[in-house]
C-alpha cells in the first residue's frame, strides 16, 4: 500500500510496544517514518530496520519529550533529514501504575501528569505552529479510554488522559482555520510488555468487560492511527476514536 507515499511521518516513543507498532504501519503504507526515542537507540533502529525492509524509509532520531530544547534539536535534525513533518503521532509517555487515588503520593501524581503533559504539549505546540506556516498537516495524540472510564487502581492514568484530550481537541479547535486535523485515539488495555505489570484480575475484568472479549493490540491502534490520519479523513478533526472492543457500550 501507499497511502503516505512523500509525507513524512514523526511518531514519538517509537522504539516499541505501540508506538514501533503504529511506525511500521505508516511505513508499511508508505510514508517516510522518523521514529523518536529517548536511551535506546538499538530498539529504535531495529524498528527503522524493519520499515526499511519492507521498502519503506525510516530514521531513528533521539529527543527527550519532556525537553524543548531536545525537541527543537531533534525537529531540526528531522527537517534537515528528510522534510517538513506532514503527519505527528504522540505516543510517548510514562507508564502507568497502580494506585489508589487516596494513597496516591502528590509528588507521584505530580511527576506523570507534569511529564506526559510536556512530553505532548512541547513537540505537539512546535510541530503544530510549524504545520500553521505550511497551511496543512495532522496530529494524532494517543489517550486511552479511561480518560472517560475510571478503572480501580489507574485513577491517576485516568486524569492524566483527560486532560490529554482536552489539550488535543482545544489543539484541533485552534489549528483548523490553517487546515490542520488533530484527533484523539483512545485505546483500552492493551498487550505490550510494557503492561506486563497490570494485575491479573485487572486483565481479566477487561476482558470479561469486553464485547469483543479480548484485549486490545498494538496492531488494532496502530491501524486506528493509519485510517484517521489518511487524507480520506480529511474533514475529521477534534475526534474522539475508541479502539477498545466496545468496552465504552457498558
Amino acid at each position: 500500500m501507499s497511502t503516505f507515499t512523500g509525507q513524512i511521518v514523526l511518531v514519538t516513543g517509537a522504539g516499541a510496544g505501540i508506538g514501533a507498532a503504529i511506525a511500521e504501519e505508516l511505513g508499511l503504507q508508505g510514508a517516510t517514518v522518523a521514529i523518536n526515542y529517548i536511551q535506546n537507540q538499538t530498539r529504535a533502529e531495529s524498528v527503522a530496520a524493519n520499515i526499511k525492509d519492507s521498502g519503506g524509509n525510516a530514521m531513528a532520531v533521539q529527543g527527550d519529550v519532556e525537553s524543548e530544547a531536545s525537541v527543537e534539536a531533534m525537529l531540526k535534525t528531522i527537517e534537515q533529514k528528510l522534510g517538513p513533518i506532514d503527519i505527528l503521532v504522540l505516543c510517548a509517555a510514562p507508564p502507568a501504575f497502580w494506585s489508589r487515588i487516596v494513597d496516591q503520593p502528590l509528588d507521584i501524581f505530580e511527576k506523570k501528569l507534569l511529564a506526559e503533559m510536556r512530553s505532548f504539549m512541547i513537540t505537539g505546540s512546535l510541530v503544530g505552529k510549524a504545520m500553521e506556516k505550511r497551511g496543512k498537516g495532522c496530529i494524532i495524540g494517543l489517550s486511552s479510554v479511561m480518560g472517560r472510564k475510571p478503572i480501580e487502581g489507574f485513577g491517576v492514568h485516568s486524569m492524566v488522559k483527560s486532560a490529554i484530550e482536552a489539550m488535543l481537541k482545544t489543539m484541533a479547535l485552534e489549528l483548523a482555520p490553517a487546515g490542520i486535523r488533530v484527533n484523539t485515539i483512545a485505546p483500552s488495555l492493551t498487550q505490550t510488555p510494557g503492561s506486563s505489570w497490570v494485575p491479573d484480575e485487572s486483565i481479566e475484568q477487561t476482558i470479561a468487560d469486553t464485547p469483543l472479549g479480548r484485549l486490545c493490540t498494538p496492531e488494532d491502534i496502530a491501524k486506528a492511527v493509519a485510517m484517521i490520519a489518511s487524507d480520506d479523513m480529511s474533514f475529521i478533526t477534534g475526534a474522539y476514536i475508541p479502539v477498545n472492543g466496545g468496552l465504552q457500550l457498558g
